[in-house]
């Protein structure tokens, strides 16, 4: 039998235990949703939204999560049906590959949440990351 976890399940597992202990952890944003569901509010898919996407995946292209080069998504931190002002925010957007996008840009459902410190949670684990490999902040990695 295959062990279903991969280093780097084990790895996210881990720096999420450290971000709990530390109190600082996921929050996920479910109270902004509107009644009636994200369906329920109808915003328009603007090609500039796609450009601005397709901008940040080349501006930085890796994973801000887990490091990966491929099968990248660029997330809106606040979504574009909860916050449609900032659609083209280029703020407002991190890269994250596939699998990262889905666990810890949406908290595991796509349709219904959002991690609005979601940043400040790839900042910790890279933190985590360094001084795990003995890197001080002040050096270059």
């Amino acid at each position: 039998m295959k062990n279903p976890f991969r280093l780097g399940d084990l790895v996210a597992v881990l720096c999420l235990c450290v971000l709990a202990a530390s109190s600082i952890y996921l929050q996920a944003a479910r109270s902004t949703i509107p009644e009636g569901g994200i369906e329920s509010v109808r915003v328009e898919r603007d090609w500039r939204i796609g450009k601005v996407c397709e901008q940040a995946r080349l501006a930085s292209p890796v994973c801000a999560w887990c490091g990966v080069t491929n099968d990248l998504e660029a997330h809106h931190i606040e979504p574009v049906w909860a916050a449609p002002g900032k659609a083209l925010d280029r703020d407002n957007l991190i890269v994250f590959c596939r699998r990262c996008h889905f666990v810890l840009g949406h908290a595991g459902n796509f349709g219904e949440s959002y991690v609005i410190n979601i940043r400040e949670v790839c900042e910790l684990r890279e933190i985590v990351h360094r001084k795990h490999k003995g890197v001080t902040l002040d050096e270059e990695p």
